[in-house]
């Protein structure tokens, strides 16, 4: 798209266009609180399968805290230590 100014200046940009967004067949959950502290916590709607994993990864996609869920509806990871920023949560 370019743009034209009163002035004559120009400006291009791209445009970008979504045109879905893929859905989770997994449990709802909610990760509260935010920002962390200490820890977070995760709590799921209904349980997950056993075997299933929760990873924290940092800005970097690193892998920075692990943990194997074994059918509990809520679960906590350690914070402390990590450094400030966000982190993604892998489920």
């Amino acid at each position: 798209m370019v743009y034209t100014s009163s002035a004559g200046c120009t400006s291009t940009s791209e445009q970008v266009i979504i045109t879905g967004i893929n859905s989770s067949t997994g449990p709802a959950f909610s990760v509260y609180p935010n920002p962390a502290g200490e820890t977070v916590t995760i709590e799921f709607t209904t349980p997950p399968a056993p075997g299933t994993t929760i990873s924290l990864l940092n800005p970097n996609g690193k892998q920075v805290r692990i943990h194997n869920c074994n059918a509990k509806s809520k679960y906590e990871i350690k914070t402390a230590g990590l450094s400030k920023g966000a982190y993604l949560l892998n489920i």
